[in-house]
């Protein structure tokens, strides 16, 4: 997982930040299963 420097605020038990880096890596797997999705379908180009 990539981190752009961010800090962690210590807010107690840490759940809000789990949460967040959950949602963040659903986000990018979805984003990238569209981009590979247009991919495979740009190099198969014309075949239907």
């Amino acid at each position: 997982m990539i981190y752009y420097g961010r800090c962690h605020a210590h807010s107690g038990n840490g759940r809000e930040v789990i949460l967040i880096e959950t949602l963040y890596t659903l986000i990018v797997s979805i984003v990238a299963g569209i981009i590979s999705y247009y991919i495979c379908k740009w190099l198969d180009g014309n075949d239907k």
